[in-house]
């Protein structure tokens, strides 16, 4: 499934609840699936992949330090090494 604006915009406000820093988008390159894989502060990304035949892909990066709303609006979010800065 290819998510769709309001599908990140429902997994961003998931995340918020959560209290988490980062939300990555990430697709399954077997199934081309795509999901949230939500970092709290302190936390590695590479620890959060799932153990898969498939190769994952991170699509997007949102930081919730800052505005969701302006980084879902922008044409392609953060890369992961940039998008992990802060």
């Amino acid at each position: 499934m290819v998510a769709t604006k309001d599908d990140v915009r429902k997994w961003l406000k998931k995340g918020k609840k959560k209290g988490v820093t980062h939300a990555l988008i990430v697709m399954d390159m077997g199934t081309y699936e795509q999901y949230p894989i939500y970092l709290v502060k302190g936390e590695h990304p590479h620890s959060k992949f799932h153990k898969s035949a498939s190769p994952q892909r991170v699509l997007e990066v949102y930081d919730y330090s800052k505005d969701l709303e302006t980084q879902l609006t922008k044409q392609r979010p953060e890369k992961l090494e940039k998008g992990l800065k802060s």
